[in-house]
């Protein structure tokens, strides 16, 4: 008996110890959606960007694929920075359950697709 109330003992505190360690969370966690604004900028469409963090956990440093990636509209560096084929968003803050959006101006609109960021959960 007193075995049994030892093991289960054990498998108790390994769930508390191990409890923050259970959100399976990445950049497969951020979700990008975007729609027209209605308005032009030079000619071009202007399209507005929402990025969701749907982990319970934030996320920081988070990049996006940005290879052909072209605006007419000026973009803020601390919200999309263009670094060659990739792009960071919200200057490699941590990115909450909020949302965090940007604008720019083109054509159509931009596959944009997130490639990496690193998980902090408190």
């Amino acid at each position: 008996m007193a075995s049994i109330i030892s093991n289960i003992s054990i498998l108790l505190f390994l769930c508390f110890i191990f409890q923050g360690y259970g959100q399976r969370c990445s950049f497969k966690d951020i979700s990008i959606t975007q729609s027209e604004t209605g308005v032009k900028i030079m000619g071009k469409t202007e399209w507005i960007v929402y990025i969701y963090n749907k982990c319970n956990c934030n996320q920081v440093n988070v990049k996006v694929d940005c290879k052909g990636f072209l605006t007419s509209e000026d973009i803020d560096p601390k919200l999309l920075n263009v670094l060659g084929d990739e792009c960071l968003l919200n200057f490699g803050r941590p990115i909450f359950k909020n949302t965090l959006s940007f604008k720019y101006a083109w054509d159509k609109p931009f596959p944009f697709k997130p490639i990496s960021s690193s998980v902090h959960c408190t």
